[in-house]
């Protein structure tokens, strides 16, 4: 900062910061306006639709939705995968897991 040297330059202005970050200054607070209207008026999906497909030596074997498949299944190797899904139950506390290394231990 300069010295005022002069009474004359006391109504002049002192330059404390430059433009960038009055630029950064502004966009946080617009940033910070739209997450309080994204709190007030938007909201997050909670449901979706969603369809389960059962194939079978490449073709669709059965298809419709989640609870159709796994609680009514039409076809008879699709009642015995899901028997099989019901019999089975693992906590998985990895990253890591394996699905298709328990397949071939349990076969």
């Amino acid at each position: 900062m300069e010295k005022i040297s002069s009474p004359e330059q006391l109504n002049d202005y002192i330059r404390v910061s430059n433009p960038g970050v009055w630029m950064i200054l502004f966009c946080i607070i617009i940033l910070l306006i739209g997450m309080c209207v994204w709190g007030v008026f938007g909201r997050f999906e909670t449901t979706l639709e969603v369809s389960a497909i059962s194939k079978s030596e490449g073709t669709i074997y059965e298809d419709g939705t989640p609870e159709q498949i796994f609680n009514n299944p039409q076809r008879e190797k699709t009642r015995a995968f899901v028997k099989r899904l019901r019999a089975v139950e693992y906590q998985i506390n990895s990253a890591d897991f394996d699905l298709y290394q328990l397949n071939t231990l349990q076969g």
